[in-house]
């Protein structure tokens, strides 16, 4: 089904949306938990979308978590060359003003870095794991992109993956987009950003969806 809406800015997640790197960061995770004892397929079921600090602090509460984290992103860091763009991602950012879009990611700069500068992505503002007091669920991650832009939250269009991310943004007030099939709260989903477009008018952007 075909949505439109017209907004002044979009807000879109990395991992997932603009980096195909699922199976990387899946296989860096499993690495990561054979490491230090743990199962390594329970471990993947639950850490997409938030962040990888507060993950491993509740895998491992009586660990330094952020020793365990820097292993955790040396190894994400070497893999990101086997990061690819996710379809539609590149064309679509073309097209894009670069005032009205931002990365929105629970990732750290240099990792979320390290990743857009392998597909060719070069995003003109990114809000990180580090740059928020707590990441998604919560709406910090989308209330300060969408500041950061100089925009109202309900304003803008967020693309995300999974289902922390679509609860951050809704509960910053944004109409949040599924990309692809594992996000749930959502009344639009796309299998990837091929399926957008973005017009510019006197208005701000016209995004048709699907």
């Amino acid at each position: 089904m075909t949505a439109v809406f017209t907004v002044q800015a979009v807000l879109f997640d990395n991992d997932g949306v603009l980096s195909d790197s699922v199976a990387t960061v899946d296989s860096c995770w499993r690495q990561w938990a054979e490491m230090y004892g743990l199962d390594g397929d329970a471990v993947v079921t639950g850490i997409h979308g938030k962040p990888a600090r507060e993950s491993i602090a509740s895998l491992l509460p009586d660990v330094d978590t952020e020793a365990a984290f820097q292993v955790l992103e040396d190894l994400e860091v070497a893999a990101a060359a086997e990061t690819r763009p996710m379809p539609g991602a590149i064309d679509l950012l073309m097209h894009m003003p670069r005032d009205r879009w931002i990365v929105v990611t629970s990732g750290t700069p240099r990792l979320a870095a390290a990743r857009l500068h392998h597909i060719g992505i070069d995003p003109p503002a990114m809000i990180t794991a580090d740059d928020v007091p707590r990441g998604k669920p919560d709406p910090a991650p989308y209330r300060t992109a969408a500041a950061v832009l100089g925009f109202d939250p309900a304003d803008c269009l967020v693309f995300e993956d999974t289902t922390p991310g679509v609860q951050s943004a809704r509960s910053a007030g944004a109409t949040a987009i599924a990309v692809g099939p594992h996000a749930d709260g959502v009344e639009h989903r796309i299998a990837d950003l091929r399926h957008v477009r973005v017009v510019v008018n006197e208005n701000g952007l016209v995004v048709t969806v699907g």
